[in-house]
C-alpha cells in the first residue's frame, strides 16, 4: 500500500500539481479506530490510536478547492516559496529543522526571520512549526488529551490562515462558529483556497456544534445537506475485493 501511496503521489505531479501525498496514503493505508501519521523521504505510516469519546465534525465551506484547477498554481506556488525558503537558509531537510532541540530549533527560527524576505519568512515559519505541532499531536492523541490537541488545531488553523495564506473567510468563519459552539479546537483541512474544516469535540457536543454551524454558517447560504456537514468515523483504507 504504500508503495502504492509513493506511485500515486508521483501521478499527481505528473499532470502538474506538486502535492505531498498525504491525500494518497492516508486513503490508501487508513486503520479502523486510528489516526494516521504520516512522514515522507521515505513514505512512512504510523496508526495513533483514537481515544473512546472523540468525535471530528466535517464542515464544507462550499467552495470547491480545483487543485487541478484555480487552487493548483497558489499550491504549487506556495511548494516551491518553501523549498527556495530551505535552500536560502542551507538546510537539507524540513525533518533537520523539525526535529532539532529546543534551542537549535529557536536559533534557525530566528535566523530565518533576518534573513529571509517577508513571505519566505512567513511560508518557513509555518512548514517548521507546523512539522512541530505534528509531534506535538500525536504526543497529545496518546495521552487522550483532547485540551492540548485542540490548542494545537487552532494554532495550525491560525498558522495556515496568517502564514501559509490558505484559508478563506468562509473556512474562517467555520472554525469560529465551532469554537464558540464548543469545540476543543478548529482548522481548515487539506490544501486550504476552499474545501472543508474539521472541529474536535466531544461526542456530547457534537449535535451543539453542528446546530451551531447549520445555523449560523449555512442557514444564510440556503441551507446544507449531509454531505456538506457530517461526523467522520476512522476505518480502513481502500482495499480491492472479489
Amino acid at each position: 500500500m504504500l508503495e502504492l501511496a509513493a506511485l500515486l503521489a508521483r501521478a499527481e505531479r505528473y499532470v502538474g500539481l506538486q502535492g505531498g501525498g498525504m491525500d494518497q496514503a492516508a486513503s490508501l493505508c487508513g486503520a479502523k479506530g486510528h489516526a494516521l501519521r504520516i512522514d515522507f523521504r521515505p513514505l512512512r505510516v504510523t496508526p495513533v490510536p483514537v481515544p473512546e469519546g472523540w468525535r471530528w465534525v466535517v464542515a464544507s465551506s462550499l467552495a470547491r478547492a480545483k487543485k487541478a484547477g484555480a487552487a493548483g498554481e497558489p499550491y504549487n506556488e506556495r511548494r516551491a516559496q518553501c523549498a527556495e525558503a530551505l535552500e536560502r537558509l542551507g538546510r537539507a531537510s524540513w525533518l533537520e529543522v523539525v526535529v532539532a532541540d529546543e534551542a537549535e530549533f529557536a536559533s534557525i527560527v530566528a535566523g530565518a526571520r533576518r534573513s529571509l524576505p517577508p513571505t519566505l519568512w512567513r511560508r518557513f515559519r509555518h512548514v517548521a512549526t507546523e512539522g512541530r505541532r505534528v509531534i506535538e499531536a500525536e504526543a497529545a492523541l496518546r495521552r487522550e488529551d483532547m485540551a492540548a490537541f485542540g490548542t494545537l488545531m487552532n494554532a495550525s488553523h491560525a498558522s495556515l490562515r496568517d502564514d501559509f495564506g490558505v484559508s478563506t473567510e468562509a473556512l474562517d468563519e467555520i472554525v469560529e462558529v465551532a469554537l464558540d459552539a464548543g469545540a476543543a479546537g478548529a482548522r481548515l483541512t487539506g490544501a486550504g483556497f476552499g474545501g472543508c474544516a474539521i472541529a474536535l469535540c466531544r461526542a456530547s457536543r457534537a449535535e451543539d456544534v453542528m446546530a451551531a454551524l447549520r445555523e449560523r454558517f449555512y442557514a444564510p447560504r440556503g441551507g446544507v445537506g449531509d454531505a456538506a456537514l457530517f461526523v467522520a468515523s476512522t476505518s480502513d483504507g481502500a482495499t480491492v475485493t472479489c
